[in-house]
Protein backbone atom coordinates (compact mmCIF):
# COMPACT_ATOMS: atom_id res chain seq x y z
CA UNK A 1 0.00 0.00 0.00
CA UNK A 2 1.24 3.48 -0.88
CA UNK A 3 1.71 5.81 2.06
CA UNK A 4 2.46 9.52 1.76
CA UNK A 5 4.33 11.55 4.35
CA UNK A 6 6.82 14.36 4.66
CA UNK A 7 10.22 12.95 3.67
CA UNK A 8 13.51 13.80 5.31
CA UNK A 9 16.29 15.38 3.26
CA UNK A 10 18.01 12.04 2.78
CA UNK A 11 14.91 10.53 1.19
CA UNK A 12 14.41 13.61 -0.99
CA UNK A 13 17.96 13.47 -2.30
CA UNK A 14 17.79 9.71 -2.86
CA UNK A 15 15.01 10.37 -5.38
CA UNK A 16 16.37 13.54 -6.98
CA UNK A 17 19.91 12.20 -7.29
CA UNK A 18 18.93 8.82 -8.68
CA UNK A 19 20.94 8.66 -11.92
CA UNK A 20 17.94 8.15 -14.22
CA UNK A 21 15.81 10.80 -12.53
CA UNK A 22 18.54 13.44 -12.37
CA UNK A 23 19.27 12.88 -16.06
CA UNK A 24 15.59 13.53 -16.89
CA UNK A 25 15.07 16.56 -14.65
CA UNK A 26 18.33 18.32 -15.37
CA UNK A 27 19.14 20.18 -18.54
CA UNK A 28 22.48 21.24 -20.01
CA UNK A 29 22.62 24.27 -17.69
CA UNK A 30 22.23 22.30 -14.44
CA UNK A 31 25.22 21.56 -12.26
CA UNK A 32 26.38 17.98 -11.71
CA UNK A 33 24.32 16.44 -8.93
CA UNK A 34 27.26 16.49 -6.52
CA UNK A 35 27.30 20.31 -6.86
CA UNK A 36 23.52 20.79 -6.63
CA UNK A 37 22.32 22.65 -3.54
CA UNK A 38 18.76 21.57 -2.72
CA UNK A 39 16.71 24.37 -1.12
CA UNK A 40 15.33 23.11 2.17
CA UNK A 41 12.86 25.99 2.67
CA UNK A 42 9.96 27.34 0.66
CA UNK A 43 8.91 23.94 -0.70
CA UNK A 44 6.27 21.42 0.26
CA UNK A 45 7.71 17.91 -0.10
CA UNK A 46 5.55 14.80 -0.13
CA UNK A 47 7.18 11.38 -0.24
CA UNK A 48 5.51 8.25 -1.59
CA UNK A 49 6.47 5.17 0.41
CA UNK A 50 5.98 1.49 -0.27
CA UNK A 51 6.88 -0.88 2.57
CA UNK A 52 8.54 2.08 4.34
CA UNK A 53 10.87 2.75 1.36
CA UNK A 54 10.61 6.01 -0.55
CA UNK A 55 9.75 5.33 -4.18
CA UNK A 56 8.49 8.72 -5.34
CA UNK A 57 8.46 12.39 -4.53
CA UNK A 58 6.25 15.41 -5.13
CA UNK A 59 7.80 18.84 -4.64
CA UNK A 60 5.54 21.86 -4.71
CA UNK A 61 7.02 25.35 -4.97
CA UNK A 62 5.32 28.30 -3.26
CA UNK A 63 3.92 29.42 -6.64
CA UNK A 64 2.16 26.05 -7.11
CA UNK A 65 4.66 24.50 -9.50
CA UNK A 66 4.69 20.73 -9.08
CA UNK A 67 7.68 18.47 -9.65
CA UNK A 68 6.91 14.74 -9.48
CA UNK A 69 9.31 11.82 -9.79
CA UNK A 70 9.08 8.06 -9.21
CA UNK A 71 12.01 5.66 -9.26
CA UNK A 72 12.09 3.69 -12.50
CA UNK A 73 11.78 0.31 -10.73
CA UNK A 74 8.49 1.52 -9.17
CA UNK A 75 6.86 3.28 -12.13
CA UNK A 76 3.99 0.80 -12.02
CA UNK A 77 3.03 2.61 -8.79
CA UNK A 78 3.37 6.12 -10.26
CA UNK A 79 -0.35 6.62 -10.76
CA UNK A 80 -1.17 5.65 -7.16
CA UNK A 81 1.67 7.87 -5.91
CA UNK A 82 0.49 10.92 -7.82
CA UNK A 83 -3.14 10.44 -6.77
CA UNK A 84 -2.09 10.10 -3.12
CA UNK A 85 0.06 13.24 -3.34
CA UNK A 86 -2.68 15.27 -5.03
CA UNK A 87 -5.03 14.44 -2.14
CA UNK A 88 -2.59 16.27 0.15
CA UNK A 89 -2.71 19.52 -1.85
CA UNK A 90 -5.61 21.96 -1.82
CA UNK A 91 -4.19 24.69 -4.02
CA UNK A 92 -4.20 24.80 -7.83
CA UNK A 93 -1.02 23.39 -9.35
CA UNK A 94 0.87 23.61 -12.58
CA UNK A 95 3.76 21.75 -14.09
CA UNK A 96 6.11 22.44 -16.96
CA UNK A 97 7.23 19.48 -19.04
CA UNK A 98 9.57 19.61 -22.04
CA UNK A 99 7.92 18.33 -25.22
CA UNK A 100 10.82 15.89 -25.35
CA UNK A 101 8.99 13.85 -22.69
CA UNK A 102 5.63 13.11 -24.32
CA UNK A 103 5.05 10.07 -22.11
CA UNK A 104 5.27 12.33 -19.04
CA UNK A 105 2.89 14.83 -20.63
CA UNK A 106 0.41 12.05 -21.39
CA UNK A 107 0.74 10.78 -17.80
CA UNK A 108 -0.05 14.27 -16.46
CA UNK A 109 -3.07 14.62 -18.76
CA UNK A 110 -4.35 11.20 -17.69
CA UNK A 111 -4.34 12.49 -14.10
CA UNK A 112 -6.31 15.67 -14.64
CA UNK A 113 -3.72 18.18 -15.87
CA UNK A 114 -4.71 20.21 -18.90
CA UNK A 115 -2.62 22.19 -21.36
CA UNK A 116 -2.24 25.85 -20.59
CA UNK A 117 0.25 26.87 -23.28
CA UNK A 118 3.89 26.80 -24.28
CA UNK A 119 6.41 28.34 -21.89
CA UNK A 120 8.60 31.16 -23.19
CA UNK A 121 11.70 29.37 -21.89
CA UNK A 122 13.26 26.37 -23.59
CA UNK A 123 14.74 23.18 -22.17
CA UNK A 124 18.19 22.46 -23.54
CA UNK A 125 19.21 18.81 -23.47
CA UNK A 126 22.24 17.46 -25.31
CA UNK A 127 22.65 20.81 -27.08
CA UNK A 128 19.11 20.69 -28.50
CA UNK A 129 16.38 23.15 -27.60
CA UNK A 130 12.97 21.77 -26.67
CA UNK A 131 9.78 23.71 -26.07
CA UNK A 132 8.17 23.37 -22.65
CA UNK A 133 4.45 22.70 -22.20
CA UNK A 134 2.70 24.22 -19.20
CA UNK A 135 -0.13 22.16 -17.72
CA UNK A 136 -2.53 23.14 -14.94
CA UNK A 137 -4.39 21.10 -12.35
CA UNK A 138 -7.41 22.49 -10.56
CA UNK A 139 -8.26 19.48 -8.45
Amino acid sequence: MIEVRIPDIGDILSILFDDEIYDRISDDTCPPKEDYDFPEHGLKNIGCYLDDKIIGLAIIEENGKLHFQVLKAYRRHASKCLKACLKEIDDPLFCEIPLLYMSVINFAKKHGFSESGINDDTYIKNNKEHKILKLIYKG
